[in-house]
């Protein structure tokens, strides 16, 4: 999702919808469709050089906003046959940019077609801007949607991320403290071998019981200790 300040956005889109406009209904409109070719080989070659950043997604916000705007006014705006397209604008802006975004491009088109329309025009033929801005809400309601998703996936994995690291740290500590131990039991076990070998009496059975007291202690301790880990 793009990270650039809202008001940029909105600044962009605007922008953007207004040369449309200006276009659309200048001397240049009749060269539309030489210059969508144009901007779609742009896009193209772009898309490959910058792929899936945050700067192409405005780059490529900006070009719907500018072809499908152009293509609607130089076509006859109101009547445009190709008018239903601004509702599928308004639904890829609010998912591609900031949702609200979505709303205020709603009202600056409505803005440009009341001004540009023939005031003589019937409620009929206004009847497609005016439902603009009953799109703008649930086109803003699904885009809330989709960054609420992307932000509950990326808390998933950085969840995932934490838990995944939380088991390597406990699977480290047991594996350390495993030879820990296989240590000292092992430095324990051979120091009683060694006096049963050479058992001289009862100074070397106090010692011997003295050792086995120090190793049931050592795996009470361990024990205790796993139990923590899991």
């Amino acid at each position: 999702m793009p990270k650039k300040p809202l008001i940029f956005q909105i600044i962009g889109v605007v922008f953007t919808l207004v040369l449309a406009v200006i276009f659309s209904v200048s001397s240049l409109a009749k060269y539309d469709l030489q210059l969508v070719a144009l901007l779609f080989i742009i896009y193209f070659f772009t898309k490959r050089r910058f792929g899936h950043s945050s700067g192409m997604l405005y780059f490529e916000a900006w070009l719907f906003v500018f072809i499908i705007t152009s293509t609607v006014f130089s076509t006859g705006g109101v009547v445009s046959p190709f008018f239903f397209l601004l509702y599928f604008l308004l639904f890829a802006v609010a998912l591609i940019l900031d949702p609200l975004v979505g709303l205020v491009l709603t009202i600056t088109l409505v803005i440009m077609f009341l001004s540009l329309s023939n005031f003589s025009a019937n409620l009929k033929e206004l009847l497609p801007v005016l439902s603009l801005p009953f799109i703008a809400p649930f086109a803003k309601y699904l885009g809330d949607l989709q960054r609420r998703y992307f932000q509950q996936k990326n808390e998933l994995k950085h969840l995932e991320k934490a838990r995944q690291k939380s088991n390597n740290l406990q699977a480290y500590e047991k594996e350390q403290t495993l030879i820990f131990l296989n240590t000292v039991f092992q430095s324990h076990l051979d120091d009683i071998n060694d006096r049963l070998k050479n058992f001289m009496g009862d100074s070397d059975l106090e010692y011997l019981k003295h050792k086995v007291e120090e190793l049931e202690k050592a795996f009470d301790s361990f024990e205790d200790y796993i139990e923590k880990l899991n």
